[in-house]
């Protein structure tokens, strides 16, 4: 069964140390059998072995990474911060619910879904379509709405460390997050997004420099602040199929968003 031969691929893989390799070879299995576990439990592992390989540069990721959880943090106690959902807004925008269906998506991951305001619609409106999984840098982001659940919904962790994610799915919503991303781990953050989504993905990027981060700590909150066709170039490095590029200004010109509908090649 071709099953048999990506499962040992992927384990002769995993065997010599390619661990990004062997993982592409067991998200491709569970592609094909999503309750194929050998092909989870080896996903999980190499999980496991991502987190355990830590070397001295890691010590710097580790570093950068806790200052902006602990940044995030801070901001989520901002009941202001929580007012505006730009991903609710996103995704009645593009029709994000349609575009799922078409392409057959039942499980999804909202990465850095913040306060879950898109995360609660999916689950209050389409609980019947949709496994809806949550993913962000800090513990305290969600809404109240979520307290009786939130272990069950909500993964924290970092998006450009691929150790944080745990399992694939078949969609991801990413908005109004990847410019808030470091420059130097927008690619990471790209290529792991990409590796957990098996088959498409709606962006929201922001265009343009944000006024709460000085507000609230005196430091910018959108570290990259690029051009609609810089951000299409980086999903296009990552492997993302751009199906459809809208490009929001306001009215006196200047770039406000890029909604960006993607799918992940098989």
């Amino acid at each position: 069964m071709v099953t048999k031969e990506i499962i040992k691929r992927g384990q002769a893989a995993q065997a010599g140390g390619r661990l990004v390799e062997a993982a592409d070879s067991f998200r491709q299995v569970l592609r094909i059998d999503p309750a194929h576990q050998s092909a989870t439990r080896s996903l999980l592992t190499i999980a496991k072995q991502l987190r355990e390989s830590a070397a001295t540069p890691q010590a710097a990721v580790n570093s950068q990474i806790e200052n902006e959880r602990r940044k995030y943090e801070q901001v989520w106690k901002s009941d202001e911060y929580r007012q505006f959902s730009p991903g609710l807004r996103g995704a009645e925008l593009v029709e994000l619910v349609d575009f799922f269906r078409t392409h057959g998506v039942r499980s999804i991951l909202d990465a850095g879904c913040g306060s879950g305001q898109l995360m609660r619609q999916l689950i209050t409106e389409y609980g019947r379509e949709f496994d809806v999984h949550g993913f962000d840098i800090s513990a305290n982001c969600l809404d109240p709405w979520f307290d009786d659940v939130r272990d069950e919904v909500l993964t924290v962790g970092c998006l450009w460390n691929l150790a944080d994610y745990g399992r694939s799915y078949d969609g991801i919503i990413c908005t109004d997050v990847m410019e808030h991303i470091p420059t130097d781990r927008v690619p990471e953050t790209l290529d792991n997004l990409r590796r957990c989504t098996q088959n498409a993905g709606y962006f929201g990027i922001a265009l343009f420099p944000d006024g709460y981060g000085q507000k609230l700590l005196g430091e910018p909150l959108h570290l990259t602040v690029k051009e609609p066709a810089w951000w299409i170039s980086e999903l296009q490095r990552a492997r993302y199929t751009v199906l459809r590029a809208l490009a929001e200004n306001a009215p006196d010109g200047q770039p406000l968003w890029l909604h960006a509908l993607v799918t992940v090649p098989a």
